[in-house]
């Protein structure tokens, strides 16, 4: 759970009690505080409502703001390729594959990501559930956002 969207909704709602029960009321506060629109703002738990947000404002980076840098690293970025490769793998995973940068150089490569459409399936990790079997996969920097739960949960 991001803990700095936890504690700005509950001084939200402690400082405005009256955006509990006001869905309107609550979607604006959320816009004017975040800087997205969260059109469910019903929550049992008050982690359902971070983890809408902590979506949102993800997705917003990662489609709008983020790089990719991945020629810069020298082992972890186009090496990677050639060390993929001399294992002759029938199936990879790439996961988070941002703009798929591997897509045409890693032979039978897919790429998942919630928040690029160049992923070949946009999807969270926690929910991409594949029949298939892959004898490689790929993970560069996207098992790093989150609570320590989530990410032991992705690993």
């Amino acid at each position: 759970m991001n803990h700095k969207i936890l504690h700005k909704l509950e001084q939200m709602i402690h400082v405005s009690p009256q955006l509990i029960r006001n869905p309107e009321t609550m979607r604006q506060a959320i816009r004017g505080t975040f800087a997205v629109d969260v059109e469910d703002v019903e929550f049992k738990t008050i982690g359902e409502l971070v983890e809408r947000i902590d979506d949102k404002v993800l997705d917003g980076y990662f489609r709008h703001v983020w790089q990719s840098e991945i020629k810069k690293y020298k082992y972890s970025g186009p090496a990677i390729i050639d060390e993929i490769n001399k294992l002759k793998p029938r199936k990879v995973l790439d996961i988070g594959c941002g703009y798929n940068e591997f897509k045409n150089k890693i032979p039978n490569l897919i790429g998942i990501d919630p928040f690029n459409d160049a992923a070949d399936i946009c999807v969270k990790m926690l929910d991409y559930h594949p029949q298939e079997r892959f004898d490689a996969m790929i993970a560069l920097g996207s098992i790093n956002f989150g609570s320590t739960s989530k990410i032991f949960a992705e690993l």
